[in-house]
């Protein structure tokens, strides 16, 4: 079993027990299960699934770091929202309005912090793969 701390700069969110997370990373997409070798990667704005027995769950992700080691996951970002909290027509929104202004570095980063959010639910909707 995995050991998942997502970990944002106002405070660490619960520990989530699983026993797989998929993970975006700039290189592609990561899948981490018990026993996975060490590794640290960049995360772009995306998503996580975390996987436990017949439940799976999404979380919106900012850019960031993931960790791994001896089955405990850490993924270090300024931001994250578990999926089932967002509302899809508010992110369109917040979208919509962010691309109709000239794009400032903090507004391209709420920018890609909205994006991420539509695909993580998008991806959600889309199911798990299984």
């Amino acid at each position: 079993m995995l050991t998942i701390q997502i970990i944002t700069p106002e405070r660490p969110l619960a520990p989530i027990q699983g026993e797989h997370i998929t993970l975006c990373t700039v290189d592609g997409e990561i899948g981490v299960r018990t026993g996975h070798l060490p590794v640290v990667a960049s995360l772009k704005p995306s998503f996580a699934l975390v996987r436990s027995g017949s439940k799976d769950q999404f979380w919106a992700l900012s850019d960031g770091t993931a960790q791994v080691l001896n089955d405990q996951v850490n993924v270090f970002v300024q931001r994250a929202v578990e999926v089932a909290t967002l509302d899809l027509a508010a992110i369109e929104a917040r979208i919509t309005t962010l691309t109709a202004v000239a794009a400032s570095p903090l507004q391209a980063a709420d920018l890609a912090w909205a994006q991420a959010q539509r695909f993580a639910l998008q991806r959600s909707k889309a199911g798990s793969g299984r």
